[in-house]
């Protein structure tokens, strides 16, 4: 038996009670000049929004928004600043998904070659 002092461990964590599916409807999208709007309008509802029972799931959550009239399908990753703060998230995010795995940089690429690649909201508008 292992003593955590910095994390809590839950014995049977299942990661699937921490993600959330949404199917988005045409007509919702329709309300919105584009899924780049749709997504800014849904972000800006979730970042005030506070973890609902935070002492019994980890700080964190994930959305996945199914729109199947653009076939798109959209993540939105929640965390605690304790785990992350939004810029350096934004950082690892970016490396993490490419908007078009063809524009994927090759490893070993630079710093600056990468940073002009399109980021994953570009494709959006």
């Amino acid at each position: 038996d292992v003593e955590c002092k910095y994390f809590q461990l839950i014995p049977e964590f299942d990661c699937v009670e921490c993600v959330e599916e949404h199917t988005i409807s045409a007509s919702t999208l329709n309300a919105y000049v584009s899924l780049k709007e749709f997504i800014e309008h849904t972000m800006s509802a979730f970042s005030n929004r506070p973890f609902l029972h935070p002492h019994l799931l980890p700080l964190w959550r994930l959305h996945m928004f199914q729109c199947p009239s653009v076939h798109q399908t959209v993540l939105l990753f929640r965390c605690h600043h304790c785990i992350c703060d939004g810029i350096t998230f934004g950082a690892i995010w970016q490396r993490l998904v490419d908007s078009d795995p063809d524009d994927a940089a090759p490893v070993g690429e630079s710093e600056a070659s990468r940073s002009s690649h399109p980021s994953s909201m570009s494709s959006l508008s």
